[in-house]
């Protein structure tokens, strides 16, 4: 599992026979995981960034020491802030992604239904929509006054990397207030 030192196993690879948390479908992750390190070490996304003359070779080396650091956060609800944010009128846009096992589609079916949102039961009644891309179904949707929950098919936790145009897609849609239904 992504990081833990090599030789220490945790329960769900012991569980599973999987190392990859992000994506049920890959028992490791494969080089293009890491992909990303080449484009923030380019002398022009550094400048796009604004990170000077930094290389990020090492970038993510301290990621063990972070992860320690806000552990105890980490699994801290924050579903009375959403509450609020959803009864201000604030649109909300939350997914979740098929083969993901850190953020599982039943952990947000679970926080929503928990909601004390005055249009939960609007959500519960609702019936999701097919999502589409180039006629292809990607997902599913439900969409509630202010309230969109995406389902993203074929695609674990790093949903943007395993599903790039239906991410793409979901993110318009969400900005320019456009329904997963059409």
């Amino acid at each position: 599992m992504f990081g833990f030192p090599p030789g220490i196993s945790t329960h769900y690879e012991d569980m599973t026979g999987l190392q990859n948390t992000f994506n049920l479908t890959e028992v490791s992750a494969g080089p293009h995981f890491f992909y990303y390190r080449k484009f923030l070490d380019q002398a022009d996304t550094r400048r796009k960034l604004h990170l000077g003359k930094r290389v990020l070779t090492t970038f993510g080396k301290d990621k063990e020491q972070v992860f320690m650091s806000l552990a105890e956060d980490i699994p801290q609800s924050c579903s009375g802030e959403l509450d609020d944010v959803l009864e201000a009128g604030y649109r909300v846009l939350l997914y979740s992604a098929q083969f993901d096992a850190v953020v599982p589609h039943t952990a947000v079916e679970a926080l929503i239904q928990a909601l004390d949102w005055s249009k939960r039961n609007g959500y519960k009644k609702a019936n999701r929509k097919l999502w589409k891309v180039g006629g292809e179904t990607v997902g599913y949707a439900k969409e509630v006054s202010n309230l969109t929950y995406a389902f993203v098919r074929n695609a674990g936790h790093m949903t943007p990397a395993d599903a790039p145009e239906p991410c793409f897609d979901m993110i318009q849609r969400f900005t320019r207030g456009m329904s997963f239904a059409s």
